[in-house]
């Protein structure tokens, strides 16, 4: 069963398990939704069922507090897409926040109120002082969803994926 991890004014964020397998090979299945994510085909059920959903149950047995989570809507369950606090090894030891919502529900505020509230806990419950974020630099609606969080622009990098900007919030 999924534990529960945060609730929002419209969502709650949610443990990933097996059962959300096709959930998230049909959010993956949008060229749109994997357009920033330097992700050019979409994941197979078998690769999310065999490969991505153990590596999310690793992060949920050796990093306390941290992992991904996937995002219902809280008034009728539906699968908005997910959240995550992982360690972000382009940036030294950060914990980066970051999420990947179903083209559906974009600009509908869904990634800000699910990012405020991971920041929240971030500081609170887990006692971080620092996370991030990245982004590539075309991706203007994740950049703006940090900036309303509060983040400032940290850095900027160079990846395989192109030009990507680092934004960071600290507790302070």
């Amino acid at each position: 069963m999924a534990q529960m991890l945060l609730t929002t004014e419209r969502m709650r964020l949610r443990d990933i398990t097996i059962d959300d397998v096709d959930d998230l090979v049909e959010l993956d299945a949008d060229p749109e939704v994997r357009r920033y994510v330097h992700m050019p085909d979409p994941p197979s059920r078998e690769q999310v069922a065999t490969d991505l959903i153990p590596r999310i149950e690793r992060l949920y047995a050796l990093s306390q507090g941290l992992g991904f989570w996937a995002a219902e809507r809280r008034d009728d369950g539906a699968f908005l897409g997910w959240f995550h606090l992982k360690p972000e090894p382009l940036s030294d030891d950060a914990i980066a926040l970051g999420y990947r919502l179903g083209r559906s529900y974009w600009g509908s505020g869904f990634a800000t109120e699910g990012s405020r509230a991971l920041i929240d806990y971030a500081f609170t419950t887990l006692d971080l002082t620092r996370l991030v974020a990245l982004a590539l630099v075309e991706n203007t609606a994740s950049i703006r969803v940090m900036q309303k969080v509060g983040m400032r622009e940290n850095a900027r990098l160079e990846i395989e994926a192109g030009a990507v900007v680092e934004y960071e919030i600290t507790r302070d």
